[in-house]
């Protein structure tokens, strides 16, 4: 793997996950906010990224759910929302001063280019998850980890009847 640094939250997203889907499923939250804050505790800088997709998990599951009305629903996102909530503030002792630092960083005086910009066309990119391709190690293509066989195997999980069509939107959506 090209960045090991990020190895601990691709290891704790399974568990996060899990943890997410048996409080779903009306077991106790607190794995979730345990697994929740050591994974925001391990890396900081991009578990970020995994609450927003724990939110978005959480969004897809209740989606997939059959639930008795919306009572049940309100009880769920609030249950939710308090276990977050929690494992946030387990992890308020790093990330308070964090935050109060982030004005004397030197990117937080860095704004934005006007518009967006391509680095890579789309044939690279797409090349980038042939087999064998190279990793980037600066300024390539984004390194693309999963390769031809996710792309497959995306496509046989749509394909497949087996699996209900609710599910399928679901979860298509959550990976667009």
């Amino acid at each position: 793997m090209n960045q090991p640094m990020w190895l601990d939250i691709v290891l704790l997203l399974p568990l996060v996950t899990g943890a997410l889907d048996s409080l779903i499923a009306g077991k106790t939250p607190i794995p979730y906010a345990l697994w929740l804050a050591l994974t925001i505790f391990s890396n900081f800088y991009i578990s970020w990224a995994l609450c927003l997709f724990v939110v978005l998990w959480f969004i897809a599951s209740m989606f997939m759910k059959k639930r008795s009305g919306f009572r049940d629903l309100a009880k769920m996102s609030v249950k939710f929302a308090a276990a977050s909530l929690c494992g946030g503030l387990l992890c308020a002792f790093m990330l308070v001063p964090l935050l109060l630092q982030v004005e004397n960083w030197i990117s937080s005086s860095i704004g934005f280019e006007e518009g967006g910009k391509w680095y890579h066309g789309l044939s690279e990119i797409v090349d980038s998850f042939s087999y064998g391709s190279e990793p980037s190690l600066v300024f390539g293509p984004a390194n693309v980890f999963c390769g031809s066989a996710a792309l497959f195997l995306a496509l046989v999980f749509l394909l497949n009847t087996g699996i209900p069509f609710k599910r399928r939107l679901a979860v298509s959506l959550l990976a667009v």
